[in-house]
Parts: C-alpha cells; sequence; structure tokens
C-alpha cells in the first residue's frame, strides 16, 4: 500500500468509502435475514438500513468533495 504513489486525500476517501460499505452490509444482512426466515419487520429495523443508506450516500458526496 506505501509503495505506490497514494496520496493522503485518497487514502482518507477509500477508508471513509470502505467504512460507509461495511455499515450498509453489515446494517442490510439482519433485515435480509429478517424478511427471508419471514419475521415481521419493525419500524426500527427499517429505520436502521435507511439511515446506513443515508450514511453511504453521505460519504460518497464527501469523497467527490474531497477528490476534486
Amino acid at each position: 500500500m506505501l509503495s505506490r504513489p497514494v496520496d493522503v486525500r485518497e487514502l482518507v476517501a477509500a477508508e471513509a468509502s470502505w467504512i460507509a460499505v461495511e455499515s450498509s452490509v453489515y446494517s442490510a444482512v439482519p433485515l435480509l435475514v429478517t424478511l427471508a426466515v419471514g419475521l415481521p419487520v419493525g419500524p426500527a429495523l427499517l429505520l436502521v438500513a435507511f439511515t446506513a443508506g443515508m450514511w453511504l450516500l453521505a460519504v460518497r458526496g464527501m469523497n467527490r468533495r474531497l477528490l476534486d
């Protein structure tokens, strides 16, 4: 990783992107398992998935601004 010509801004953007994707996956898996098993989906579970999606979009926008 350090041998490649990577700027610090690119490292920060990549790390933030990975955190956003990871948190979105970790919040979507309980929702998918709940749906697969057939349990009723409560509003709290949907709020977690919505919040993770908004976090993913926010980090995406931050990365665009950071790398320009």
